[in-house]
């Protein structure tokens, strides 16, 4: 197995959040659903 290493870089970090929703698609949708039923989305 062929490995690649890859230089420590920084990033940016803007804020912490409890679940972060990426898409608007059915499974976006039924996971912001379910983040705010459990008050995970603020």
């Amino acid at each position: 197995m062929t490995k690649y290493l890859e230089p420590a870089k920084e990033i940016n970090v803007f804020g912490e959040y409890d679940a972060v929703v990426v898409g608007g698609g059915t499974a976006g949708l039924s996971a912001a659903i379910a983040s705010g039923r459990k008050n995970a989305l603020r």
